[in-house]
């Protein structure tokens, strides 16, 4: 049985790498959930800063990086259970 999906802590910036996520791109009508990698992850000024590269939706093949606050939590996927995060609301 899988570990994953997981929740991590931002704090624990470095777990994020090599992992994927499943974020809210766009906004209003146009917004769309999304599976990424992240491919960096790194903390700045008291945030937590990810780079990562969408896997699907309209932005797919494009990198981005984001600003999170260090107290949250994300829920993170590897390649056998990344389908259920896409599927789950």
């Amino acid at each position: 049985m899988s570990e994953y999906p997981k929740k991590v802590e931002m704090k624990d910036v470095k777990e994020l790498v090599n992992k994927f996520i499943v974020l809210w791109r766009g906004e209003g009508d146009e917004a769309c959930k999304v599976a990424v990698k992240v491919v960096d992850a790194w903390e700045e000024d008291g945030e937590v800063r990810i780079a990562y590269e969408v896997l699907t939706g309209p932005d797919k093949g494009q990198d981005f990086n984001s600003r999170y606050d260090a107290g949250q939590t994300v829920v993170v996927y590897d390649d056998d259970s990344l389908a259920v995060g896409l599927l789950e609301t």
